[in-house]
């Protein structure tokens, strides 16, 4: 029998039956009979005669010249390759998509296991400090108050040095202007009687590094910056908390003490002024009338009770005060009575449908930046007296430059 018609191991039926036609027909190279080829070409049992056999075959033949053609066409055709290069694109989005979802993830895995390494860094050395340096407490309060104060503390930019017709700023100055802060606070809270005195701190405690300006007026790097403003705060508290019945500490984020300096390389909670409230909670533990409130909303949003009043609190580098109140509102589902600013370095008051806008003058007061774009203010700092019966009672402004 002749070899060309075995059926090879790799060929299915179709394509065998169309080398044996086209083996007969066209390339001659099958000289057998078509009789001969009948079982071959349409299965067992079908012995037809050599001239059925040579019809069938050759309208075989057209058939499988029309399947060719079509087979031709749809392989050649734009279409087909557009469809192709649009499925091509399609998967190599997904996979971008799928390559990025997984970088970010990372990226926060890694932003959080950094974050709670400092965290545990930062309770040592609280832990540390606290057993070669401890705090005394001798309370000295009354427990008859009712009403309560509202200490905003913002824009120190401590490391900053400035030294101007307008002002002059270094570690002397502010040591001179955070005691007397602390010693005007002490003194109208007696004055006013208060049970319960809330510190809000609306930060932008240290110069830090987001600015080329920042860095070469900086005189202390940012790690000790904030390392001394967390002792500072932790002393001024211990001597509220010997004044006053109860403390209440608070804090927000704000745009100086990010971690990098450039902010598209920046997350949002990488910031050294998380450090601050992590270093106080160990360092003022063994004092019973200290509370370091964790926000329970947003790093960069505070909502807390004054005298049974709504109070929301942010630093104000990603707000204006034309709308925040509307936006921490209907962002937070509260409807607020006050609402706390800093970021401005000016003292600011505005009222939105009720709501009063407290916004808090600078320690630092008028800088190079400022005076560069003839912006002054004085270095001030704001205390607020609350009383149950009309909310906010009276406010001082702690001047600073005295």
């Amino acid at each position: 029998m002749n070899p060309k018609l075995f059926k090879e191991s790799n060929e299915d039926d179709l394509s065998y039956i169309k080398r044996i036609v086209e083996g007969k027909l066209i390339d001659k190279t099958i000289e057998e009979d078509f009789a001969e080829l009948s079982e071959l070409v349409f299965g067992e049992g079908n012995c037809y005669n050599s001239s059925e056999v040579r019809k069938r075959m050759y309208g075989m033949k057209h058939l499988f010249g029309i399947i060719d053609k079509t087979n031709s066409a749809n392989i050649t055709s734009d279409s087909i390759f557009s469809d192709l290069e649009k499925k091509k694109l399609e998967i190599e989005k997904e996979k971008i998509k799928f390559f990025d979802q997984r970088r970010e993830f990372k990226k926060l895995v890694r932003a959080e296991a950094r974050s709670e390494n400092v965290r545990d860094f930062i309770k040592q050395v609280a832990e540390e400090i606290k057993v070669s340096k401890p705090f005394e407490f001798k309370p000295i309060f009354t427990d008859n108050a009712t009403k309560e104060g509202v200490l905003l503390l913002s824009d120190f930019h401590f490391g900053l040095e400035v030294d101007n017709f307008l002002n002059k700023y270094n570690k002397e100055q502010f040591l001179h202007r955070f005691n007397r802060i602390v010693t005007k606070t002490i003194e109208h809270g007696k004055l006013h009687n208060i049970k319960t005195l809330h510190i809000m701190n609306l930060n932008d405690m240290i110069s830090g590094l987001i600015h080329p300006t920042v860095r070469l007026e900086s005189s202390e790097n940012t790690v000790t910056q904030t390392m001394f403003i967390a002792e500072k705060l932790s002393e001024a508290l211990q001597k509220f908390a010997e004044n006053f019945q109860d403390i209440k500490f608070y804090s927000v984020l704000d745009n100086h003490s990010r971690v990098h300096a450039n902010l598209k390389e920046s997350i949002a909670n990488e910031s050294f002024a998380r450090f601050i409230p992590w270093y106080m909670e160990t360092r003022l533990s063994n004092i019973p009338n200290i509370e370091i409130v964790n926000n329970n909303i947003d790093d960069n949003i505070c909502i807390f009770k004054v005298c049974g009043k709504n109070c929301g609190a942010v630093h104000g580098h990603l707000d204006k005060v034309s709308n925040v109140v509307q936006n921490i509102t209907l962002m937070t589902k509260t409807f607020l009575d006050y609402m706390f600013m800093a970021h401005y370095h000016h003292n600011i008051e505005d009222e939105v449908h009720s709501v009063e806008i407290i916004v808090n003058p600078s320690l630092v007061g008028s800088d190079s930046f400022s005076t560069g774009h003839r912006l002054t203010s004085k270095p001030a700092q704001k205390f607020m007296i609350f009383n149950p019966e009309e909310g906010r009672e009276c406010t001082y402004s702690i001047r600073l430059d005295i």
